[in-house]
């Protein structure tokens, strides 16, 4: 082993002057490794978090990507996929004693001695031994080191302070940890859903350790800015006085007569019964007292509110605005199509669809797809979100006969000032990407432009037509879910000959017109040709309870990049009598391929087998099992129902039979039950490195709600008997 003698000992720990400086440093170190045996394992990311013992902000960090050669791997050996990445990924450092040379430089710009914290709780720990195949590849010579578990940084530190943990060091900090969940991954792994990355749980496991100091009150003199983590009643950290009034309240428990703790524990159940009940009865009051104050309070602030509109951000964009007549004035809706370039936006497609918010007709259209004057560039997002081959020859590089169209489009309505809308909630890739474009010209971009969301759109004729703002803010979130419904325009001529899932310029463009006017139509805004406009549901139901609905449990899994893999629903119907019935389910695993899908490769009669499925009922509600699912299924048909997260779901749920029992954490608890019994293994097809299969999912989701389903039904039965 190279350098000078590496300690691996918590012996030097004896001496707590050494390590409760104020000044010390501790580098958090985490490795995530591609292969492991007992003679090495072999690194593929490794990321540090250095701080003061003193204080929990990051005053350093260091991370990389490791390459592997596969070849020295034994072939029957198992190569880990759980990090996510890609071994022939360029990002990948090939030069093992760079990174070590790096990592030197790193730690020894730091005050001695260099203490390395890692996680888990094995003697044999992975971390040490990824960063003894690092060395074990490398020339470069490390100063004096030392490791330490982070479990066991934690038990000492308690020791010295006389400190009782409420749990062992590990579960503690594993405890805190999953409350965090994320920091700040690196960006190879922002895209990437259920996988590790090396400096994220350096981040985390950096976070849990100050956060259990801040509640220890010990050693940390900066709290300030800190996340506030609220521990259970088991896990708060007591001093040895309140430990002492904890043994005697036992103490006395023990000595009291079996009657007397039965009737204690009958007195008890009484107390929170009648607490139960009393704020049940407030809040049914205080909903009533909540109602009447804001039907006064909207009564007596219509006028106000009409007499002092809400100024714009931008006081220029309000004073143009002021001068121009919205009802006669040509808007031009667009959309621009980019891709996450190293430092901003990449764009790749601008459509521009113009407008008169009077009348259901489009005046002109612009478009065009250009070509970015660097490949370097990270452009994934531009193949699988929007089907564009950066390498076609349709793609334009002559930015300066661009902006000459675009200008020369501009020029036929004689306009003082262009006002561009876009679809979104604020003024920014979209606004950046016209930058680009002129800045790839070397051109400025025109003063006469004038930016603005389709809500702020919404908010300034609501202001000339006198509406409430409290139904402007209304239909702000209602224009959402009819954007998403449409799917009635003519794509550009390059989206027509690929797959309908890749997103259009043109098509969005056109989109966010239409919904701005069914909005208006909505609020008896006069529109023309209103009955030409696609019917959408406005509206939808309110979801209240389950009673007599069918509801569909959505799953699917996707790749990194989000390329949907697998789709899958299935069907509970619920009864007034608190019923329960599992119908039927409906699955396809897609085609993954890298290429760009064409419009004739597209499984069309899949999704419209789907959208059928979807669609069988008018009383149907989608629930979702995991956030961030419904961008990925904007190819359904689903936005016209309503849609709802697990734990919107299960308050309705629960509350169907039991309505004061409390939903939070009862479906983790049950599926975890359930599990034990129930042996549900992945689909035959679902292929390997995609952790989530929905048909595992489902299968388990339908048994745990059937089990709850009688478990509630079970405990109901038992309340009324008594």
């Amino acid at each position: 082993m190279k350098g000078k003698s590496v300690i691996y000992t918590e012996l030097f720990l004896q001496d707590a002057t050494r390590l409760m400086q104020p000044e010390q440093v501790l580098h958090f170190v985490n490795f995530k490794y591609s292969f492991r045996s007992a003679n090495q394992t072999i690194p593929i990311e490794m990321g540090i978090s250095t701080h003061l013992i003193s204080d929990w902000k990051e005053i350093g960090s260091f991370h990389r990507l490791i390459s592997v050669d596969t070849s020295k791997i034994p072939k029957d050996s198992k190569i880990e996929e759980h990090h996510g990445i890609q071994f022939d990924d360029p990002r990948l450092c090939t030069d093992h004693n760079q990174i070590v040379e790096d990592f030197n430089n790193y730690i020894v710009s730091f005050k001695a001695p260099i203490i390395f914290v890692v996680k888990r709780k094995e003697t044999h720990n992975p971390n040490v031994e990824c960063l003894m195949f690092l060395l074990s590849q490398s020339h470069v010579q490390l100063p004096e080191y030392y490791f330490i578990r982070e479990n066991m940084l934690i038990a000492f530190i308690a020791k010295h302070f006389d400190i009782t943990l409420p749990l062992g060091p590990y579960s503690f900090l594993m405890s805190i940890s999953n409350k965090i969940g994320s920091v700040q991954r690196c960006d190879l792994h922002k895209e990437m859903e259920g996988k590790s990355c090396a400096i994220d749980v350096a981040r985390v496991g950096a976070l849990s350790f100050y956060i259990i100091l801040a509640h220890m009150n010990v050693i940390l003199t900066n709290k300030e800015g800190l996340p506030k983590i609220e521990l259970r009643e088991n896990q708060k950290i007591k001093t040895k006085n309140e430990q002492k009034e904890d043994l005697k309240k036992d103490e006395e428990r023990v000595k009291k007569s079996k009657d007397e703790i039965l009737k204690d524990r009958e007195d008890r159940k009484r107390k929170k019964e009648e607490e139960r009940k009393q704020k049940a009865k407030l809040e049914i009051l205080q909903e009533k007292n909540e109602k009447i104050d804001k039907t006064e309070k909207n009564e007596k602030s219509v006028k106000v509110e009409i007499e002092k509109p809400e100024i714009l951000k931008d006081s220029r964009v309000a004073e143009i605005l002021a001068k121009v007549d919205l009802k006669k004035e040509v808007l031009h809706f667009f959309d621009f199509e980019f891709s996450d370039g190293e430092t901003s936006v990449v764009p790749v497609e601008l459509g521009i669809s113009s407008y008169r918010i009077t009348e259901n007709k489009e005046i002109n259209y612009f478009h065009c797809l250009l070509s970015p004057p660097s490949l370097c560039e990270n452009m994934d997002r531009a193949v699988t979100c929007h089907g564009i081959d950066y390498t076609s020859l349709l793609l334009e590089k002559n930015y300066k006969k661009i902006i000459e169209r675009f200008e020369e489009y501009f020029s036929q309505f004689h306009q003082d000032y262009i006002i561009l809308v876009l679809k979104d909630e604020t003024i920014g890739g979209d606004f950046v990407c016209f930058e680009k474009i002129f800045e790839w010209a070397g051109e400025t971009m025109n003063a006469n432009f004038v930016f603005l969301t389709h809500e702020m759109l919404l908010r300034e004729i609501g202001m000339l037509e006198g509406w409430k703002s409290t139904v402007v803010k209304e239909y702000d979130t209602l224009m959402n879910e009819v954007y998403k419904q449409l799917h009635v325009v003519e794509r550009c001529q390059y989206h027509k000959c690929v797959a309908d899932k890749y997103h259009c310029g043109l098509e969005d463009a056109r989109h966010t017109a239409l919904t701005v006017l069914i909005a208006l139509n909505d609020l008896n805004f006069p529109v023309t040709g209103k009955e030409n406009l696609p019917h959408c549901i406005v509206h939808k139901r309110e979801v209240k309870n389950l009673d007599n609905w069918r509801v569909l449990i959505t799953t699917c899994a996707s790749t990194g990049n989000r390329m949907i893999v697998e789709v899958g629903f299935t069907e509970f119907f619920f009864q007034p009598q608190g019923e329960m019935v599992t119908g039927n389910s409906l699955f396809y695993r897609f085609q993954q391929t890298e290429r760009i899908l064409k419009k004739k490769d597209e499984p069309s009669d899949i999704i419209e087998k789907f959208n059928a499925f979807i669609s069988q009922s008018d009383n149907t509600m989608i629930v979702l099992t995991s956030l961030g699912m419904m961008k990925k299924l904007e190819f359904l048909k689903l936005r016209q129902f309503p849609v709802l997260e697990m734990s919107e779901f299960m308050q309705l749920f629960v509350s169907r039979i039991s309505p004061f029992k409390k939903s939070h954490g009862l479906l983790s608890k049950a599926k975890k039950q359930v599990i034990k019994t129930l042996k549900v293994g992945k689909c035959a097809l679902h292929p390997s490195g995609i952790e989530e299969c929905p048909f595992t999912t489902n299968t388990i989701v339908g048994y745990t709600l059937n089990f709850l389903n009688a478990s509630l039904l079970k405990e109901k039965e038992e309340v009324l008997e008594v």
